[in-house]
C-alpha cells in the first residue's frame, strides 16, 4: 500500500467522510475551515487530497472518478 497522501488513490475507510464533505459542498453549506485530526496513519491527509481534487476538477473535463 502506498503511504504518499498525494499518490494514493484509494480511501480506506475514509469514504463517509468524503461523501459529508462532498455533499456539504454540492449544498453550498461548506466551511471556510475544516480541522482533521487524529493518529498518523489513518488517511486524513489523503482524504484532503480527494476533496481537494474533487472540488478543483469539477469544471474540468477529466472530473475526480471516487
Amino acid at each position: 500500500m502506498n503511504t504518499n497522501p498525494s499518490a494514493n488513490t484509494h480511501l480506506y475507510g475514509m469514504n463517509k467522510f468524503f461523501n459529508c464533505i462532498k455533499e456539504l459542498y454540492e449544498k453550498k453549506k461548506m466551511p471556510n475551515k475544516i480541522l482533521l485530526s487524529g493518529k498518523k496513519g489513518l488517511g486524513k491527509s489523503t482524504l484532503a487530497y480527494h476533496v481537494i481534487n474533487y472540488i478543483l476538477s469539477i469544471d474540468e473535463e477529466h472530473k475526480y472518478d471516487e
